[in-house]
């Protein structure tokens, strides 16, 4: 019992070192987030989802369906909302506000906590990601808050070849709970 779920998951992250050219070793060390090596010269970069677009500006993208304008992160045949099969691949905004969110004071073995687990609503559409550059606790992450994209190393490999992640940050304008002061 319980036996697919590992399987799919390593067949996946070797799907994904395969499309980066990268090793088994190599995926493994930065999805349990041991791989950063100090003084190591960077050579390239990786976004670790699809739809991150690194650069000077970088953002978000996803799959708008032509004929509802439902948005979808992940590649989809069919809209969930109107199963139409036309899409076009749109930039997310970068700033929006926190929705829900969860402090997260348990997690699996080397994973740090605290860490605020979010829903935010960026022009519309709905980013689920970690807050960043905020105090995990009720006194300083509030629904409404509004936050910005930003990327973050998730690590580099034996190689040089960084891997990078997106979470928001609480914007300069962002007070808890509203109070203007």
């Amino acid at each position: 019992m319980g036996r697919g779920k590992p399987a799919r998951a390593a067949h996946h992250h070797s799907r994904i070192a395969a499309a980066y050219n990268l090793d088994r070793w190599t995926l493994n060390d930065w999805l349990r987030g041991g791989a950063t090596r100090h003084n190591m010269e960077v050579t390239a970069t990786i976004p670790h989802v699809d739809y991150l677009v690194l650069g000077d500006d970088p953002h978000l993208t996803a799959n708008e369906c032509t004929s509802c304008g439902a948005r979808f992160f992940d590649r989809r045949n069919a809209c969930a909302n109107c199963f139409a099969n036309d899409f076009v691949r749109v930039r997310i905004a970068s700033e929006g506000e926190v929705r829900a969110f969860t402090i997260v004071t348990f997690a699996a073995t080397g994973v740090p906590v605290p860490f605020v687990a979010a829903v935010v609503d960026c022009g519309g559409t709905s980013v689920r990601g970690n807050l960043v550059n905020v105090e995990a606790s009720p006194e300083h992450v509030h629904l409404g808050m509004k936050v910005r994209l930003v990327t973050t190393s998730l690590g580099t490999d034996l190689h040089g070849v960084e891997a990078i992640g997106f979470g928001f940050e609480p914007t300069p304008q962002s007070t808890p709970f509203g109070d203007p002061s």
